[in-house]
């Protein structure tokens, strides 16, 4: 199994965004979450990763699975 970086960050507008690393090539695909806090944030990310992962299966689709590593930025850490 593969393991990528995601970031959790806050926004300008207070809510919270965890994406993965542009820069990686692992991943077949992109998810994202967004939410009120880091938690919630967190949680949408988990869920999108699972439902990409159905997605890719009805069509058939290779799916890499993958373990994250997340990183906080500073604003979001306190």
């Amino acid at each position: 199994m593969k393991t990528v970086k995601a970031f959790i960050e806050r926004g300008s507008d207070g809510t919270y965004g965890v994406y993965v690393d542009l820069e990686d090539k692992t991943l077949n695909y992109g998810i994202h979450g967004d939410g009120k806090s880091a938690k919630e944030a967190l949680e949408d990310f988990k869920a999108s990763y699972q439902q990409m992962k159905a997605f890719y299966n009805e069509l058939g689709k290779k799916f890499v699975e993958t373990e994250f590593n997340y990183y906080y930025d500073l604003p979001s850490f306190l």
